[in-house]
């Protein structure tokens, strides 16, 4: 499985999380929406539809892979710039947060998928 994020720390967490769950991953902290998307089965994407322009571009690439025949789940718990059309809702899950970050001690995430 490989990880991919442009936050200069989502390695060191990525990596705590993989450890606390036995699994193994790689990571790259390259901007992959400058490249096609990969040929693979499944692409995971969480959380970043939080601004406009990474949104869009985000979803194009989505749409790619989609187009490629790669399955696309999409994770989100409710970011304004989360697309409105073409995906299917999978699951809902209450999910705890920290307070003072997220405004809430619990958010709803949905899992989707991508028509």
């Amino acid at each position: 499985m490989l990880e991919a994020d442009i936050d200069p720390f989502c390695e060191a967490a990525a990596g705590l999380n993989a450890a606390l769950n036995g699994v193994t991953i790689a990571f790259t902290d390259a901007n992959l929406l400058q490249l096609g998307p990969p040929n693979a089965d499944v692409i995971l994407a969480g959380d970043v539809w939080y601004r406009g322009p990474l949104a869009e571009q985000l979803m194009a690439w989505l749409a790619a892979a989609r187009a490629a025949g790669t399955r696309v789940l999409l994770g989100d718990p409710g970011r304004t710039f989360f697309p409105t059309a073409g995906v299917v809702r999978l699951a809902d899950n209450a999910v705890p947060t920290i307070g003072e970050l997220e405004g809430a001690e619990v958010m709803r995430a949905t899992v989707w998928e991508l028509d």
